[in-house]
C-alpha cells in the first residue's frame, strides 16, 4: 500500500507542476494562444513628437479579422498553439509511463506478481470536436517472483516430489484503441473519458533453482500465454504546456480477468488474473499544433 501511495504522490506533484507550468506560460485572451516569443499586438495608438515637441497621437486601425472558412479555402497557417478546447487538431504522438495493479487469481499469486509498472507509446487523433481515438501498444515488467516448494507440497494440484525454488515472470503486451470525448475543466485543462477495445498478450517464464527436474516444474512448463480481448474505461486530465507539447494523467480500469492460459492441470482454474486498476502519466506531441479562429470559435473562459 506504501507503495502505492508513494506513486499515487509522485504522478500527481509533476503533473500539478505541468499544469501550473502551463498557466503560467499561456496568454489569457481566449483568442489567440501564441507562444512566449511572439510578437504582442499593437497598441491602438501610437503618439510621435512633431517639430515643435508636442506629441502627435495617430489611432491605428486593428488587424483585420481573418475571413471566414469556407469548404473551397483551406484554413492558412497560423503562429498559434492548440487551445485545449473549441478546436481540432489532426495528430499527436506520445508516450506514457504507468503503474498497474492487477491481482492474481487464487494460486497463481505465488508465482505472479499483482503490482506492475510499465509504459506506453501511441499515435492518436482528434477527428470531430470533442472526440478523438487513440491507437497504442503497452507492456508492462516481468519481475520474477519466487515460490519456494520443498517435498510433499501441493502447488497447483501437483505433488512437489523435492525442495526446489520456482521463479515466475509474467509480462503483459496490450495492443489497444481507444474512443475519447474531451470535456473542458477550465480554461488550460480538459478531462478525457476513454472507451477502449485491448488485445492482450502474455509471456510466461519459470525458472527452478536448482533444476532438479521437480513435478511441479515437469507441470508450469507446458502453460501458454493467449490473446485476450479486454474492455477498457478510463478518466483522465490533460493540458499543453508549450506550443506542441502536453502531458495527461489517467486512471484506467481494464478487464484484465478475461485473460487466461493454456495447458493447466485438471481442477487448476485458468483464469490468471483479476482486472486491473492503472494509474498512467506521459506527455504527447502534436505533429500540426497551429489554431486560427477558423476552428476554434467557440473557445470560452
Amino acid at each position: 500500500m506504501q507503495k502505492i501511495l508513494k506513486v499515487v504522490s509522485i504522478l500527481i506533484a509533476v503533473s500539478t507542476c505541468s499544469l501550473a507550468y502551463a498557466a503560467d506560460n499561456y496568454p489569457t485572451d481566449k483568442t489567440a494562444y501564441s507562444n512566449n516569443n511572439s510578437k504582442k499586438e499593437p497598441r491602438h495608438y501610437v503618439c510621435e513628437p512633431d517639430s515643435n515637441g508636442f506629441s502627435t497621437c495617430i489611432k491605428r486601425e486593428p488587424r483585420p479579422a481573418p475571413p471566414p472558412a469556407s469548404e473551397c479555402c483551406p484554413l492558412p497557417p497560423s503562429k498559434y498553439a492548440i487551445p485545449m478546447q473549441g478546436t481540432k487538431y489532426n495528430w499527436s504522438f506520445g508516450a506514457d509511463v504507468f503503474y498497474m495493479y492487477a491481482e492474481a487469481n487464487g494460486e497463481y499469486h505465488q508465482v505472479f506478481r499483482s503490482e506492475k509498472v510499465g509504459g506506453t507509446i501511441y499515435l492518436a487523433q482528434r477527428f470531430r470536436n470533442p472526440f478523438g481515438w487513440e491507437l497504442g501498444f503497452s507492456w508492462t515488467d516481468r519481475k520474477p517472483k519466487s515460490l519456494p516448494l520443498v517435498p510433499g507440497s501441493v502447488v497447483f494440484n501437483t505433488v512437489s516430489n523435492n525442495t526446489s525454488i520456482a521463479n515466475g515472470r509474467l509480462r503483459l503486451k496490450d495492443t489497444y484503441i481507444d474512443f475519447q470525448a474531451h470535456v473542458p475543466l477550465c480554461k488550460w485543462v480538459e478531462s478525457k473519458f476513454i472507451l477502449g477495445v485491448g488485445w492482450v498478450r502474455q509471456s510466461l517464464e519459470f525458472t527452478f533453482v536448482p533444476n532438479n527436474g521437480n513435478s511441479v516444474e515437469q507441470v508450469m512448463k507446458y502453460w501458454e500465454g493467449r490473446t485476450a480481448i479486454t474492455a477498457r474505461l478510463g478518466v483522465g486530465a490533460q493540458a499543453m504546456i508549450t506550443k506542441r507539447w502536453g502531458t495527461r494523467l489517467i486512471f484506467m480500469y481494464e478487464t484484465m480477468s478475461h485473460i487466461k492460459i493454456r495447458n493447466t492441470p485438471y481442477g487448476v482454474t485458468q483464469q490468471i488474473l483479476h482486472d486491473s486498476f492503472s494509474i498512467i502519466w506521459g506527455l504527447y506531441f502534436t505533429f500540426q499544433g497551429l489554431r486560427t479562429d477558423h476552428n476554434a470559435p467557440e473557445l470560452v473562459d
